[in-house]
């Protein structure tokens, strides 16, 4: 694991220790406060963040699931709006919103936005997003791939890559 990821994920532990903490506190009885307080922690990463703030996503992935593409796009679209005004939320994300991904949500907004334009044929803008998404995210691995499995430009043929060398960890993990 690296260190970015480790630090990432100390990060997310924090506010769940912190509600742990102050639940403690507040009710007294070390297992059963901080019990309280963990719960109290849950109630927030799965009410307020998972309704208000990332309701746009959802809403994506829902569409993305139905094959929607053109409604994926709307919502993740909006998802980037709402994102570009809460840059300070997404960079300290691990710490506020217990996230540790490796990706900051506006990225996100933008990557899915390209798979969806992609599934759509519309490639070309598939590719301008991309690039300009791997500009400001060049570690983002997922959107360095789908940037190379798009056509030519001017190509109408849509050719993902032979994976046969791909290294799944089977036999790493003794299980090939």
């Amino acid at each position: 694991m690296s260190s970015g990821r480790k630090a990432r994920l100390l990060q997310a532990m924090l506010p769940p220790a912190l509600f742990a903490l102050g639940g403690w506190q507040l009710h007294g009885g070390l297992v059963e406060g901080a019990a309280l307080g963990v719960l109290g922690w849950l109630a927030v990463r799965l009410g307020p963040v998972r309704i208000f703030l990332l309701a746009d996503h959802r809403v994506g992935v829902a569409a993305s699931r139905t094959e929607d593409w053109e409604e994926a796009l709307e919502a993740f679209e909006a998802s980037e709006r709402a994102w570009r005004g809460r840059g300070m939320l997404d960079r300290r994300r691990a710490l506020l919103l217990g996230s540790s991904g490796p990706w900051p949500y506006l990225g996100l907004a933008r990557y899915n936005q390209a798979a969806c334009l992609t599934r759509l044929g519309r490639s070309e803008e598939a590719r301008a997003r991309l690039v300009s998404l791997l500009q400001q995210q060049p570690g983002m691995t997922p959107a360095r791939e789908l940037l190379s499995a798009l056509p030519a430009p001017g190509s109408d043929s849509f050719q993902l890559g032979d994976f046969a060398d791909l290294d799944d960890g089977a036999e790493r993990d003794g299980v090939g």
